[in-house]
């Protein structure tokens, strides 16, 4: 998978998982504050029938008049919009019923319910329709959805939105494609969804992807320990040199889990693990550096492009104030007056302070 977001999204499921290993509560799965009786445990594999009740998503991405994003935050979805703030409290979030109540702080004051059913999946509001309450009037629909219903980009429009993409060999999905849904649903907390997804990019030969999984399932997160695959997906990954790979094969020939236990080539695996991560480490810094130095970059062309505006809106005032000059006022309207004076303009005369000829 290109770029190194997914290995830190990982890493952070890593350890989002170790915490929850120590907590056994029935909403151990869910973001502060959610009300726990939303709670239906851990997904279930992809494809097999949901019976319980969904809990609320970290993030629901609902269209009305536009497309974006609502982020869990102590009680309530937030929406941080230009002019105003919109603050989503939900009252049902139910198969049955969906009942959302919006408040909008800043500049327009709106008020307004959202009420709907679930999909069969449990991961979108179908029958969506939001009735505005205060500040507005009138009835009209809305879409939201969650999940694995995947973040994609209009490319027209710019508009961002969840498509439902099957996640299996059939998707014919680039290894650009698969990784980025992957970020999104480690992003989204969803990593059974994730795990799939690495596996469209593992199998079409994606590096990062193959290191992904063999760590993923050496360690058992997520999803059950499965030593086999994580043995293939680690030998998968160590032969295009990615760390995660031979990090798992160092473990495996030093623990003779997976491996025949072997000191020698413990050793050989770690000393490359530690060799290509530094090398990792420094190209992504390196593209960080560069990163920013592109922003400063064009942060001075806008300065730049600032100073010129300027400079051309003060010239073309001074142009303007010539032509006045030239006009009304200055030596130039003082001559004027003269002549006027000298042919016998009393009215002239009496401005410059000359005398009319006799």
């Amino acid at each position: 998978m290109p770029g190194t977001r997914l290995t830190a999204l990982l890493l952070a499921a890593f350890s989002i998982t170790v915490l929850r290993a120590q907590d056994t509560t029935a909403t151990a799965n869910q973001p502060s504050g959610r009300p726990s009786h939303t709670s239906a445990g851990p997904r279930p594999p992809v494809g097999e029938l949901k019976i319980a009740e969904p809990t609320l998503p970290p993030v629901i991405h609902i269209c009305m008049a536009h497309c974006g994003p609502l982020m869990w935050d102590n009680g309530h979805y937030i929406n941080f919009g230009p002019e105003n703030t919109s603050i989503y409290t939900v009252e049902s979030f139910t198969r049955e019923s969906v009942i959302i109540h919006r408040t909008d702080k800043g500049r327009f004051p709106l008020t307004a319910t959202l009420t709907g059913r679930m999909s069969d999946d449990g991961e979108s509001v179908v029958n969506g329709k939001i009735d505005w309450t205060s500040g507005n009037s009138g009835s009209s629909p809305f879409t939201a959805e969650w999940g694995s219903r995947i973040l994609s980009q209009d490319p027209y429009e710019g508009q961002r939105w969840w498509l439902d993409v099957p996640c299996d060999a059939s998707s014919h999905i680039s290894i650009e494609k698969a990784s980025e849904r992957a970020e999104q649903l480690l992003e989204a907390d969803d990593l059974i969804h994730a795990i799939c997804w690495m596996r469209i990019g593992a199998t079409q030969g994606d590096a990062m992807a193959q290191g992904a999984l063999a760590s993923i399932l050496y360690r058992g997160v997520g999803v059950p320990v499965n030593i086999p695959e994580a043995a293939h997906w680690a030998e998968k990954a160590s032969a295009q040199n990615y760390y995660l790979g031979e990090h798992v094969l160092s473990n495996m020939f030093a623990s003779g889990v997976g491996k025949p236990k072997d000191p020698a080539k413990a050793e050989f695996w770690r000393a490359r693990y530690e060799k290509d991560k530094l090398a990792n480490d420094r190209a992504e810094q390196q593209a960080q550096e560069a990163r920013q130095q592109r922003a400063q970059a064009q942060a001075q062309q806008n300065q730049q492009a600032g100073v010129l505006m300027l400079q051309l809106l003060l010239g073309a005032f001074s142009v303007d104030s010539e032509s006045h000059s030239s006009s009304g006022s200055g030596p130039n309207r003082y001559e004027q007056l003269k002549a006027g004076c000298a042919g016998g303009s009393s009215n002239a005369c009496a401005q410059s302070g000359g005398t009319p000829p006799e």
